[in-house]
């Protein structure tokens, strides 16, 4: 069943609560690991690189605001990994309809579908992207990865796994999530990470990414992390989502 284009009201409302249901493991490691991944993004090079399987940390580079506005991006053409700039001025996508594009399309290809990790971006001044890695049905020790970008889904790549990758560990259906609950909640990832650093970031671009992949070792279960872009404060902070779309934890 494709993915209804409108989003469900009442999933605003559960956004209300920041702590519903209680991570397995959060303290300061979660909180290392953040500030970690924010050093990498911002003096990484601006080429779409290779994402890993596991769950990412990635954090939004330092933008400065672009031609569309917080929690949107735009349609068509290619884009670079977050940190690109451009002043390129395109029709606009919010961030929720893009989600569920690239949901919409990856459940349409591929079925139901054992994900390893989700990730879809949203650039400014340009079209959003998104890879899966998914276990493969008859191999359930292989991972493969594709793309979706201008609103196609790109070829099967295997993903190169480790001695140490367990994918049974990891895997979780992409159908247990309520797509919709999360799409809604995506635009008030902004506003919750403000409220945690106690004032308004400005020059933020507001939100850049997410990522799903199992919560393991900080939350039970899945957990999709929205990352929010930090503008002049530089380092941003991320929401994470149960797949309710409720929020779990924000850490900034």
């Amino acid at each position: 069943m494709r993915i209804r284009s409108h989003l469900r009201t009442t999933a605003l409302v559960v956004l209300g609560a920041l702590v519903i249901g209680t991570p397995a493991a959060c303290g300061d490691s979660e909180e290392d690991r953040f500030s970690a991944a924010a050093d990498k993004a911002r003096t990484s090079s601006t080429a779409a690189p290779e994402r890993p399987v596991g769950p990412g940390t990635g954090e939004p580079s330092d933008r400065p605001a672009g031609t569309a506005r917080p929690g949107s991006t735009a349609f068509p053409g290619d884009t670079a990994f977050p940190g690109d700039r451009t002043s390129t001025t395109v029709a606009t996508v919010p961030a929720p309809d893009a989600l569920l594009a690239a949901i919409d399309a990856f459940r349409t290809e591929l079925g139901t579908t054992k994900a390893v990790e989700l990730t879809v971006h949203f650039p400014v001044g340009s079209g959003p992207y998104a890879s899966l890695s998914y276990q493969l049905p008859d191999r359930p020790t292989a991972v493969d990865r594709r793309d979706w970008r201008d609103g196609r889904v790109g070829e099967a790549s295997p993903v190169k796994l480790t001695g140490s990758d367990d994918v049974a560990a990891r895997v979780w259906d992409l159908g247990s999530v309520d797509w919709n609950a999360v799409a809604a909640a995506v635009p008030q990832a902004t506003g919750l990470v403000e409220a945690q650093v106690g004032g308004p970031l400005e020059g933020s671009t507001g939100v850049t990414h997410l990522i799903a992949a199992d919560g393991a070792p900080f939350f039970d279960g899945t957990v999709i992390r929205v990352y929010v872009d930090g503008g002049t404060r530089r380092t941003g902070g991320y929401v994470a989502l149960r797949p309710d779309g409720g929020a779990a934890r924000v850490v900034a």
